[in-house]
């Protein structure tokens, strides 16, 4: 994959937010859904989400990270920006198709989404493009 990526100065306490709150993460499943002749499209997540938003009010947008605690030999862990739908305020779905196989743990943001915003931003103009949020795990991990 790709090698640590140092966040942001003023995202390292964010980044250990998420990780301690690593265990809320919950696999969301995959289920695209079209709106007649619109359909998902690969790697546009937050795109997609907030095209259903505005189609109907029984979607709704959540804004997010992917847990990914395998990329780092156990030095780092990475959280991917990621985006689901929410249904009729009650489960969530992933309607991105992706190239991945392996399903990774999401992690509600719990920020406001203009906050969220300028972070993917920060983040893709930092990392050449990539939205990652990298957390270097201290003394082999915490």
């Amino acid at each position: 994959m790709f090698n640590y990526l140092p966040p942001p100065a003023d995202l390292i306490e964010y980044a250990k937010s998420l990780y301690f709150r690593r265990c809320e993460g919950e696999i969301i499943p995959v289920e695209p859904i079209a709106i007649n002749t619109w359909f998902p499209a690969e790697s546009e997540c937050h795109e997609n989400a907030a095209i259903l938003q505005n189609y109907s009010s029984k979607y709704k947008a959540i804004r997010g990270w992917l847990y990914m605690e395998d990329v780092g030999s156990g030095e780092y862990v990475r959280f991917a920006s990621h985006s689901v739908v929410q249904i009729d305020g009650q489960r969530m779905v992933d309607i991105t198709p992706r190239r991945i196989l392996r399903d990774y743990p999401f992690l509600s943001a719990n920020i406001d989404e203009q906050y969220y915003n300028s972070i993917v931003e920060k983040l893709a103009i930092v990392n050449g493009g990539y939205t990652f949020l990298d957390y270097w795990l201290e003394e082999g991990g915490i």
